[in-house]
């Protein structure tokens, strides 16, 4: 994982030190963390990890989540030490987390970044479609759904392209309200998810006065599932669209919802 642009000193034969642009793996950043600790160079540390910074955070391989697991390992250390309290910036001021292993990856390494994400106390926008497809599955979703409790500042929830199915939906639909104060945005686009799970879903709408914007297209629900959601989207005057186009709805039910509440797309 590439981190973002920060300025370092190198040397130039005509210039002495001067400032340059440089980009440092979060490993490496560890790494010297870890070495000066070792060492005893509290100060020194202190200051380098004040400045450090991965906002925004894509993982693209099971290194980059192994890496962020030991960044939150080095501020669970820091929390339990005397000479290093409180919440390391890097971790306490994430907000935009991406998972972007795709199908082969992305189940194995889902379960470890489950385990770190309630050290994320900022976070904000959680995306685990980044155009990857990660299929975590009716089992990922859970292992999310259960950490739902922590992430208090979450805003958008992307789960787009995940195999997700009634099962997966009605586990999701259970946990929501964890995230009803929060929660603007969610996505479950191009899923598996069937009657049952609309329905699970249409039934927690009410419940979650913050979201304004649900999108479910292009999952395998029918009219009955379609005629749910509608339903329930008039009891929830604060949501601002409902996408739920999908081939398994007949056109003639869509185009009637959609003359119903002008919200449905």
């Amino acid at each position: 994982m590439e981190l973002p642009i920060r300025y370092g000193l190198a040397r130039s034969p005509c210039l002495g030190l001067r400032p340059f642009l440089h980009r440092a793996a979060l490993s490496d950043t560890v790494g010297l963390w870890e070495s000066l600790q070792q060492r005893g160079e509290t100060k020194l540390l202190q200051a380098l990890e004040e400045k450090f910074t991965i906002e925004p955070f894509k993982a693209k391989s099971m290194k980059d989540v192994e890496d962020l697991g030991n960044l939150v390992q080095i501020q669970r250390t820091r929390s339990s030490s005397e000479d290093m309290a409180g919440e390391l910036p890097a971790v306490r001021d994430l907000k935009k987390l991406e998972f972007a292993l795709g199908p082969v990856l992305g189940p194995q390494a889902f379960p470890k970044l489950v385990r770190i994400l309630e050290a994320f106390s900022s976070l904000q926008h959680l995306d685990l479609d980044s155009l990857s497809e990660n299929k975590i599955g009716d089992e990922g979703v859970a292992q999310l759904s259960a950490t739902f409790p922590q992430l208090k500042a979450l805003e958008t929830l992307n789960l787009s392209q995940n195999n997700i199915s009634d099962v997966g939906a009605c586990q999701l639909a259970k946990a929501l309200p964890s995230l009803a104060a929060s929660l603007l945005r969610l996505s479950l686009y191009n899923n598996c998810i069937c009657d049952v799970g609309a329905e699970s879903l249409a039934h927690v709408l009410p419940d979650m006065g913050s979201l304004r914007v649900l999108d479910v297209q292009y999952n395998k629900f029918t009219a009955a599932g379609a005629q749910q959601l509608a339903a329930s989207l008039r009891k929830c005057p604060h949501m601002e669209t409902l996408a739920m186009w999908t081939p398994t709805i007949p056109f003639g039910v869509q185009e009637h919802l959609q003359q119903q509440d002008s919200r449905i797309s």
